[in-house]
């Protein structure tokens, strides 16, 4: 009877082994998707002026089911639903800003081509403050900063881009991050907020919509260059021919006037190939 328990020990342990094995190859790793994640195809720029995604959405699919993609377009408002699809599947191509990028780039994502805007492939945020205020960079400590997401790693990334050429720490800062430029504004003209930080072209933008906005702040810093968003390939089981051909027809809407919508609403004006 004793060995018969232990035979039957022994089964029961290699069945468990077998079982977890094959769970563990069942489960998606990132930087490698099923078929059904290739036909995927996901978007985020929080410091984009472009708030109607559900346009976007409509002229990128138009867009891509003209030149025969199979792929799914899908634009993200938050950072917290953007990132947490990215944890769970590998979509065939994404749209997303270079910081991101830079914080998950090991989990297989892949530049593929980089955009310019107005002869420039950088952009710049500008530290503003209410224009009575007497606030200045070295008062900044412990006062409220109103910005879109850059990440988990703000942080560093503020740092980097604005605030070591001023010997300032962002975590002397307290942080609330907003869906868009607007929302930092907003804040920050209702007194909610000490400081906001802009992209420089949504500036300009909402102040020849309002330009009272223009009247009401007062600029105390302007970030280094900051690299536009980035198309990527999400993952390696991508084939090299639906790269390639994705590729092709992008630089080609440089110069289509049937993609000029589409360009306008991603605020791209050509694309280049990715060379960092």
């Amino acid at each position: 009877m004793k060995n018969i328990s232990f035979k039957t020990d022994i089964i029961i342990i290699i069945r468990v082994l077998l079982i977890i094995l094959c769970g563990a190859t069942c489960i998606p790793r990132i930087g490698h998707a099923t078929q059904n994640d290739n036909k995927k195809f996901y978007y985020f720029n929080p410091d984009s002026s472009q708030s109607n995604l559900v346009r976007l959405k409509q002229e990128m699919e138009r867009f891509l089911q003209k030149n025969a993609f199979t792929l799914t377009f899908q634009p993200f408002a938050k950072y917290h639903d953007f990132h947490r699809e990215m944890m769970k599947t590998s979509p065939a191509f994404v749209f997303l800003p270079e910081w991101y990028f830079r914080q998950n780039k090991k989990n297989g994502l892949q530049p593929l081509l980089q955009p310019v805007r107005k002869g420039q492939a950088t952009y710049h945020k500008v530290l503003l403050t209410a224009k009575d205020s007497q606030l200045t960079l070295q008062g900044l400590r412990n006062k409220t900063l109103a910005m879109t997401t850059m990440g988990n790693n703000a942080p560093d990334v503020l740092d980097r881009i604005i605030f070591n050429q001023f010997k300032i720490t962002a975590n002397a800062l307290n942080i609330i991050t907003t869906p868009k430029d607007s929302d930092a504004l907003f804040a920050l003209a209702m007194r909610q907020v000490d400081v906001a930080l802009v992209s420089e072209n949504n500036l300009q933008k909402i102040g020849e919509i309002n330009p009272h906005i223009l009247q009401i702040v007062h600029p105390l810093a302007k970030s280094q260059p900051i690299p536009l968003p980035i198309l990527c390939v999400g993952n390696v089981g991508v084939p090299g021919e639906k790269v390639m051909k994705l590729k092709k027809k992008f630089l080609e809407a440089t110069h289509s006037d049937d993609s000029a919508d589409l360009m306008e609403m991603l605020q791209v004006d050509a694309w280049h190939n990715y060379s960092r």
